[in-house]
C-alpha cells in the first residue's frame, strides 16, 4: 500500500451513495427502497438537491434495473410522482450482461439503480468476468 496515493472520495449523496461505487440499499419488502431510490433517480435527473446534501446535484443520466416491479404500473409513475425527467432514465429490461458496462460509460450515468437483490450474484458474475 505504500505506492498507492490516497484521495478524497467523490459523492453523489454525501454521506449516503459515493460516486462510482456500488451502494446497496437493503431492507424488508414494503420498506420503500424502490421509492426512495426513484426519488433520488428523479433529483439526479433533474441537477435537484437531496435531502441533507449542500447544494444541488449535477444533472446525470440513472440506469434501472428490476425483476420485480411493473415498468408500467409501478415504475413510471412513481417516477412521474417525483416530477422525473425520464429521458434521463434508461431501463433494463432483462437481467444484466456484461454488455451494460460499455453504456454506462458511454452515456455518463451518474447513478445504476439494480432493484433486484436476489440477483445481485448474477449481477456481479455477468458484470466483473
Amino acid at each position: 500500500m505504500s505506492d498507492i496515493i490516497a484521495e478524497n472520495i467523490e459523492w453523489l449523496w454525501e454521506p449516503y451513495i459515493p460516486s462510482g461505487k456500488i451502494t446497496i440499499v437493503q431492507g424488508d419488502p414494503g420498506d420503500g427502497k424502490t421509492t426512495m431510490m426513484l426519488a433520488i433517480a428523479a433529483a439526479i435527473t433533474n441537477g435537484e438537491t437531496l435531502p441533507n446534501h449542500n447544494g444541488y446535484v449535477v444533472p446525470g443520466n440513472v440506469i434501472f434495473q428490476t425483476a420485480e416491479d411493473g415498468l408500467a404500473d409501478t415504475i413510471k409513475p412513481k417516477l412521474e410522482q417525483f416530477g422525473s425527467n425520464c429521458d434521463g432514465i434508461s431501463v433494463v429490461k432483462h437481467y444484466l450482461t456484461t454488455t451494460l458496462y460499455q453504456p454506462m460509460y458511454l452515456y455518463n450515468f451518474a447513478l445504476f439503480i439494480l432493484a433486484n437483490l436476489n440477483k445481485i450474484n448474477e449481477f456481479i458474475d455477468n458484470f466483473f468476468r
